[in-house]
């Protein structure tokens, strides 16, 4: 291949990579208190009433996933699963570490159903999933961004540690929150 063709293709390839990565700014700011968090837990597809979990994950190491429906699809598929991999790893010495994925949706009940497909297709072990009522609107104080596709907050004591945003995401960018939770959970 000549090298203009070979840097115009590596060019090309620089690209698509920023682009399938590229960050937006969702979720409240490192080292504030996160605010409550009243979702629904979804248990073999039904609906536990409405509990906050900040409250109940107290000062427990936490990661929050924000997954709106619509900006679902396989890549997040796979981050989610690659996440809770992670996670489980991590759980070996951190047995309350524990990711808590919020399905962003109008229909809790279908989301329900939707988690509880998704749960038997990935087996994740180091998740629970909950709902929030709403896609549109994130839980109140939790900023998380409408541009994203998938928002990760990293909690430990109730208190921000780091945050993730992500127009598009897959499995690759991984690594970058493992090494965030690291912190809190070496």
């Amino acid at each position: 291949m000549p090298a203009q063709k070979t840097t115009a293709f590596g060019l090309f390839l620089l690209f698509m990579t920023t682009v399938v990565h590229a960050e937006v700014e969702s979720g409240p700011k490192v080292g504030d208190t996160v605010p409550a968090l009243k979702v629904q837990a979804v248990n073999n597809g039904a609906l536990a009433d409405a509990a906050d979990l900040v409250a109940k994950r107290e000062d427990q190491e936490t990661v929050y996933v924000f997954l709106p429906k619509s900006k679902f699809d396989r890549p997040v598929g796979r981050f989610v699963k690659a996440l809770d991999t992670a996670m489980q790893k991590r759980q070996m010495l951190h047995p309350n570490l524990q990711i808590v994925l919020v399905w962003m949706t109008d229909d809790v009940t279908l989301g329900a159903t939707r988690t509880n497909a998704i749960q038997t297709s990935l087996q994740l072990a180091a998740s629970q999933w909950t709902v929030w009522k709403d896609e549109a609107t994130s839980p109140e104080g939790w900023v998380i961004s409408d541009k994203a596709a998938v928002s990760v907050i990293v909690v430990h004591k109730k208190k921000v540690q780091a945050t993730f945003g992500y127009d598009s995401v897959n499995d690759t960018v991984v690594p970058t929150i493992d090494a965030a939770v690291a912190k809190v959970a070496p």
